[in-house]
Formats: C-alpha cells, sequence, structure tokens
C-alpha cells in the first residue's frame, strides 16, 4: 500500500523515477556493455552485477563443468572461457526471466485492482502503471534478444580463435621445415 500511495498520484518524471530507485525498481541486467560482453565471452565475471546473477552463475557453472583443464594451453584456455560463457549467458537470461515473471505477477495484481477501482483518477493511474509494466517487459524482451546475439557473437569469436591458432600452427610447421 506505501509503494501504491507513493507512487499513485506523482505527476513528474523525477519523482516518479526517485520513488522507484528508493523502492529498488531497476533494470535487473548490468548497463555496462564491456561487462556483459566479457562475461559472455568467458573474459570477465559476474562479480558486482545486481540481483541473483552471481549465484545463478555459480549454480549453473556447477551444474554443467565437468571438468577442468589442467594446463595452460590454448585450447585448455577456450574450454574454460566457453564454460564461462555458457554460465553467464544462462544467469544473465535467468536474472531476466525472473524479473519479467515478477513484473508479470504485478501486472495481475494491477488488473485485479483496475476492475474493482471506483475512482477515475485511480482507474487512470492503474492503467498508466499496466502501460508502464508492459513496456518495461518489452524492453526486457528486447535485452534478452540482444544477449542472445551477443552470446552467438561470443561463440563465433572463440571458433575464430581456435581457426586462427590452428593455422597459426600449421604455419609454424611449415616454416619449421627447411624442405618445404
Amino acid at each position: 500500500m506505501a509503494v501504491y500511495n507513493s507512487l499513485s498520484h506523482v505527476t513528474d518524471l523525477a519523482s516518479a523515477v526517485g520513488v522507484l530507485q528508493t523502492l529498488g525498481v531497476q533494470n535487473p541486467l548490468p548497463v555496462n556493455v564491456g561487462s556483459v560482453q566479457a562475461l559472455l565471452a568467458g573474459t570477465g565475471s559476474p562479480q558486482g552485477m545486481l540481483g541473483s546473477i552471481g549465484s545463478l552463475f555459480n549454480t549453473n557453472f556447477n551444474a554443467n563443468h565437468v571438468y577442468t583443464p589442467t594446463g595452460d594451453s590454448f585450447e585448455a584456455t577456450l574450454l574454460q572461457r566457453n564454460a564461462t560463457g555458457i554460465a553467464g549467458i544462462q544467469a544473465l537470461v535467468g536474472q531476466a526471466y525472473q524479473s519479467m515473471s515478477d513484473r508479470l505477477g504485478a501486472m495481475t495484481q494491477l488488473q485485479q485492482r483496475l476492475a474493482t477501482a471506483t475512482d477515475a483518477k485511480d482507474v487512470q493511474d492503474l492503467q498508466a502503471r499496466l502501460q508502464s509494466e508492459q513496456a518495461y517487459i518489452q524492453s526486457q524482451s528486447a535485452q534478452v534478444q540482444t544477449l542472445a546475439i551477443m552470446q552467438v557473437a561470443a561463440y563465433q569469436s572463440l571458433q575464430q580463435q581456435r581457426e586462427e591458432e590452428r593455422q597459426k600452427d600449421i604455419d609454424n610447421v611449415l616454416a619449421a621445415d627447411p624442405n618445404r
């Protein structure tokens, strides 16, 4: 009720943003694209990310990871980065999914309140909140689609690195052969 009262009669955007930040309503995904790209490429970590991303990362990594290669060969490094990248995308998408699920629950409550609202101002405020929630879910959906594209690009980058390393090895063998 306190949340509703603090938001229901806000008339300017600055006040609404301030109230929402105070309540902890924010984008559950990192806004720093470099951090996201590093996580998906397997070179970053979820440390410092909001919500349950770190916990989801660790859970997914531990559930999917079966072997940590020894040594520091190129292939061992790529295997570790790929495992980290997979856990990263699973964590980010899991966080977004949870946030969207929470929003859908809030929308259901708003719709129920709208059905029983008797004051024209309350109806208008509830409709505005519903539209805001819908826009937020659409924005998160676009973020998830972008994450999917970023993950494909990260995987393709790993594949490209693997091909480049293979070609480098071939070139080194050919350069070492004096009878070539």
